[in-house]
């Protein structure tokens, strides 16, 4: 889905796995980037079930996420969702509901296990 994304000054290799339906990148020197696995609903909808940038505060995660809405828009779909996880391997709560609402999504927060947060865009 994501087709290109240069951060940095650098191109990253970006490549689509469509059996488990997850869009990962590469930095030039072979580490990871990002990491996103999403879903399909009704096809109007994605859900974004894991997204994982590897190098924080580099706005990365902002380009990923800028690339994949317009990649998905184009694509005609009209809604991106999900839910945010409070687990250790993921930056903490405060900074995720910060960075959807950056990213304009409506954030609502959610009581179900590890599960602290909705998140929806319509696009």
């Amino acid at each position: 889905m994501i087709e290109n994304i240069i951060h940095n000054n650098e191109n990253l290799n970006v490549s689509l796995n469509k059996k488990k339906i997850e869009v990962s990148g590469y930095f030039s020197d072979g580490s990871r980037a990002f990491l996103l696995n999403y879903g399909i609903f009704e096809e109007t909808s994605i859900r974004i079930y894991d997204f994982k940038v590897f190098r924080k505060r580099e706005g990365l995660g902002t380009n990923v996420l800028t690339e994949f809405e317009l990649c998905s828009k184009k694509n005609g779909f009209k809604k991106i969702f999900g839910e945010l996880t409070n687990n250790p391997d993921y930056s903490p709560p405060e900074v995720l509901i910060g960075f959807y609402s950056k990213m304009g999504f409506d954030v609502r927060p959610k009581k179900r296990g590890m599960q602290y947060a909705e998140i929806s865009k319509n696009i």
